[in-house]
């Protein structure tokens, strides 16, 4: 088991109309009178926004309204939402919606009382001052950004997607009602549950491999997926299935499945290149990516892929030949990825391999200078990872 430490401050309100708690807590939490929704400017969440406005207003305070997210949230959008932050003397931000909403939400926050360019702190050049309060309101299941300190840009300039997190960025609250995500299309539902998915792999096939506590969450977490995603996508509006997918977004992004190993971000790393590229939606990205990166893992972490396949898929052990349990596991993932509908190659995505995969290749640095973080992969190795996402 590796040494960790850890820390989730959040406060979870979890059920049906906990929403309308948001403006006694924003009450409780904001620096100043003024508040932020970061939300859609348009859509199904319209109603919701409006109605939390309402709640937050009844508590007397000043709401001063964001909207203009985008998926794969963008710096330069970023950097005028911090600045109309700073104009209205916003003491919170408060995110309503998925991932994207929450992450601007906390970037928001971060750059509020910053004196330099936000960017400056994500590249690593300087460090954060005060943070904001952060609140989320959840409608996707998927990211976890709920309880996490983590926020991830896309800078269109520099071509380059990445993230920042600190403790501060971490949400004071978040309010999970189930019900909220019962109009989230199809296609979205699906590709949050891939993250949650990877996100676990992240840990779960990590350097750590007796770590069996937390292994065994991992499985529960990644089965779970697997039996209610296809139900949450026939039946939109059925609160178990989308209690279940929401508890696990939050389980997997919150670090219980990730006490006493050490999370390998390549994975995520180069998912993420591909949407700051073609600005592709993170999940399918990641369902190309992980059967690819199984595949391309097997030598290193055959036990664990092993283990994966007897826990996760049910599958009896080939004694003579586990090598072939282990390709049958992977070919499971990839069968249940394309079945509910989601990409599971390159071309899928409108990606040229042959055009295309020595350029993704050579962006990608997942060396050991990364630390703990990282199981290595020279562009090398990430040319044949693409390769093997290209099948």
């Amino acid at each position: 088991m590796a040494n960790f430490m850890f820390e989730n401050g959040t406060r979870l309100y979890w059920g049906t109309g906990v929403e309308e708690e948001a403006g006694k807590l924003c009450r409780e939490f904001a620096l100043t009178d003024t508040v932020m929704t970061v939300s859609y400017a348009e859509g199904p969440l319209r109603p919701l926004v409006e109605r939390v406005i309402g709640y937050l207003e009844a508590e007397g305070l000043k709401v001063v309204e964001y909207n203009d997210v985008v998926p794969n949230p963008l710096l330069d959008k970023t950097r005028e939402a911090i600045q109309t932050a700073k104009e209205q003397g916003v003491g919170m931000t408060l995110g309503i919606g998925g991932g994207s909403c929450i992450d601007v939400a906390k970037a928001i926050a971060l750059g509020t009382r910053l004196e330099k360019d936000i960017w400056e702190v994500y590249s690593g050049e300087a460090r954060p001052d005060e943070v904001l309060p952060v609140g989320a309101i959840m409608t996707l299941a998927g990211t976890g950004s709920e309880t996490s300190p983590f926020a991830v840009l896309t800078n269109t300039e520099e071509v380059s997607k990445i993230g920042y997190g600190c403790t501060e960025m971490r949400p004071r609250f978040a309010l999970l009602n189930p019900e909220l995500t019962f109009g989230v299309p199809a296609y979205q539902t699906m590709c949050g549950a891939c993250d949650i998915f990877a996100h676990i792999c992240d840990a779960y096939l990590g350097r750590i491999e007796d770590m069996k506590l937390t292994s065994r969450l991992s499985e529960s977490v990644m089965k779970t997926v697997i039996e209610y995603l296809p139900a949450a996508l026939e039946k939109p509006d059925d609160y178990e299935a989308r209690s279940q997918l929401m508890l696990c977004g939050t389980l997997a992004m919150g670090k219980f499945a990730s006490m006493g190993l050490y999370t390998n971000l390549g994975l995520h790393t180069i998912a993420e290149d591909l949407g700051a590229i073609y600005n592709v939606t993170h999940g399918a990205a990641l369902s190309v990516i992980l059967p690819a990166w199984m595949t391309y893992l097997k030598k290193e972490k055959f036990h664990l892929l092993l283990r994966y396949a007897r826990e996760v898929w049910n599958l009896d052990i080939n004694v003579d030949h586990p090598e072939k349990t282990v390709d049958a596991a992977i070919r499971k993932t990839k069968e249940f990825f394309a079945g509910v509908g989601l990409p599971v190659t390159l071309s899928e995505l409108g990606i040229d391999f042959e055009k295309d995969g020595k350029m993704l290749s050579e962006r990608i640095n997942c060396t050991e200078d990364y630390g703990d973080a990282y199981i290595a992969l020279t562009p090398e190795d990430v040319y044949e990872i693409y390769r093997l996402a290209s099948k």
